[in-house]
């Protein structure tokens, strides 16, 4: 599990959630989650952030929110048609993924095909960039104060210190 942390939306993306910090997620659906000690791996109040904006963005998610690679990226490598032909699976993979999720594909399936953290590793594809999760309908947002609601903060961007 990688370490994730973030910058407090309510503070204008100025100040970072650091090890130990407390936060609040607010949530699309009105409630608010709170981390009395954040641990730097994306888990606030037992839920797994990754899951979480996955399952908020479900009905708008595309494959075209997965990054394909790019064959220039490849070039400059010995085995580079190789390497990108790997590179393409693995795209392939995440698209069947994706579009299983969206799909509706039970949870046994989706464990069973794609591993127990493939709801956490949707969420990365969607998230983790910081132009991604602020293009989303509902990114993640996480605040230094509790928050009155969901719709009035900007998305959390990343803290470019990740875990320190």
């Amino acid at each position: 599990m990688g370490q994730f942390s973030w910058k407090y939306a309510d503070t204008r993306n100025r100040e970072r959630l650091t090890l130990y910090g407390t936060a609040y997620v607010p949530c699309p659906h009105g409630t608010v989650i709170y981390e009395g000690c954040y641990q730097c791996y994306g888990i606030f109040g037992g839920h797994d952030i990754y899951d979480l904006v996955a399952d908020w963005n479900r009905a708008y998610l595309s494959e075209k929110m997965i990054e394909k690679p790019a064959r220039k990226e490849f070039d400059n490598n010995e085995q580079g048609e190789r390497c990108y032909q790997s590179a393409l699976k693995r795209y392939a993979a995440r698209c069947r993924r994706l579009t299983d999720f969206v799909n509706g594909k039970p949870a046994d399936y989706m464990d069973k095909t794609y591993g127990d953290d493939w709801k956490r590793n949707i969420g990365i594809e969607i998230a983790c960039k910081n132009k991604d999760n602020a293009a989303l309908p509902f990114p993640i947002k996480i605040c230094k104060q509790k928050p009155d609601g969901y719709g009035n903060i900007p998305a959390s961007k990343s803290d470019p210190c990740q875990g320190r």
